[in-house]
């Protein structure tokens, strides 16, 4: 299996740093947690927090359940499993 890392784009070099090293893995589904802040289910079993928090974080899908929707199956870096690595 080939080995994918993310990066994503605008992100100050010292994250793209630590991302570079995180393994990719498919958003299976979400959830929210007890602040109703949406958390990315993974493939690898693990779960990520997607916040849209602008300036800082940019991800305007995750407001609606149609963006969600569309994000199913999208590769997204899992950190849990970075740290294993």
């Amino acid at each position: 299996m080939a080995c994918l890392y993310y990066a994503p784009p605008r992100t100050p070099s010292s994250l793209i740093h630590s991302m570079s090293k995180q393994p990719l893995r498919k958003i299976i589904g979400y959830h929210q947690d007890e602040h109703a802040d949406w958390v990315a289910e993974l493939s690898c079993g693990h779960a990520q927090h997607v916040r849209h928090n602008p300036p800082w974080l940019l991800r305007p899908w995750v407001i609606s359940v149609e963006g969600r929707k569309d994000h199913l199956g999208r590769m997204m870096p899992c950190r849990k499993c970075g740290e294993e690595a």
